[in-house]
C-alpha cells in the first residue's frame, strides 16, 4: 500500500500543480478580455457622445434658421413701421418688432448655449479618444505579457 499511496500524493501534487497552471493561464486571458471590454466601453461612450454632439448642432442650426427667418420678419416691421399712417398702426407695429426682438434674443441666447454644450461635447470626445489611445496602448503592453506568460503557463501544462 506504501508504493500507491505515494504514488497518489504525486498524482494529487501533479494535479494541483496542473490545476494552478491552467488558473494562471485563465488569469491572463481574462486580463485581456477585462481591457478589450474596457476599450470598447469607451469607444461606445465616444460614439454616444459625438451623436449627441450632432444633434445638438442640428437644433443648433434650425435656431439658426429660424433666427434668419425672424430677422426678415424684423426687417419688414422696420419696413411698416415707417409706413404706418396711424398712431395706432404705429404703436401696434412697433409692439410687434419689439415681441419679435425679444424673441430674437431668446434664440440667440439658446443658440449661444447650444455651442457651448458643442464645445463641451468636442472637449469631452476628445478627452474620451486620448483616454482609448491609452487604454489600446495598455492593452498591448497587457496582451504581450499574457502572451509571453500564457505560453509559459501552457508549457507547465504540456
Amino acid at each position: 500500500m506504501g508504493p500507491v499511496l505515494n504514488g497518489l500524493i504525486k498524482l494529487q501534487s501533479v494535479e494541483n500543480r496542473l490545476r494552478a497552471a491552467k488558473a494562471k493561464l485563465a488569469r491572463c486571458r481574462r486580463s485581456v478580455i477585462i481591457q478589450e471590454n474596457q476599450v470598447r466601453s469607451l469607444q461606445s461612450a465616444l460614439e454616444a457622445k459625438k451623436e449627441e454632439a450632432q444633434l445638438t448642432k442640428v437644433q443648433c442650426d434650425r435656431l439658426e434658421l429660424e433666427l434668419k427667418s425672424r430677422d426678415a420678419e424684423v426687417n419688414k416691421l422696420r419696413a411698416s413701421l415707417n409706413n404706418a399712417k396711424t398712431n395706432k398702426e404705429y404703436a401696434a407695429v412697433l409692439t410687434m418688432l419689439n415681441t419679435t426682438k425679444a424673441d430674437n434674443s431668446k434664440i440667440e441666447t439658446q443658440i449661444l448655449e447650444l455651442m457651448k454644450a458643442i464645445e463641451s461635447d468636442e472637449e469631452e470626445s476628445a478627452g474620451i479618444r486620448q483616454q482609448i489611445e491609452e487604454q489600446k496602448q495598455l492593452l498591448e503592453d497587457i496582451r504581450k505579457k499574457a502572451d509571453g506568460s500564457a505560453t509559459e503557463h501552457e508549457v507547465e501544462i504540456a
